[in-house]
């Protein structure tokens, strides 16, 4: 057990120097998905939003 806890310190820090962009990491923190009632009730949009830009539409009927 303490070899696997002396490797989880070092894992990380290696991990970490790889990467170089965190810009390119895409979390659940700034996007919102929203439902739109359509066509009387019968049918629904489901909008993702992202950064506040709608990123996809998807008819659900």
């Amino acid at each position: 057990m303490k070899k696997l806890i002396g490797m989880k310190s070092s894992f990380s820090s290696l991990e970490n120097k790889k990467m170089k962009n965190l810009q390119t990491i895409q979390g659940g923190g700034n996007s919102a998905v929203n439902y739109v009632a359509t066509n009387n009730g019968d049918c629904y949009d489901k909008e993702t939003w992202r950064d506040h830009k709608l990123e996809s539409t998807l008819e659900v009927c």
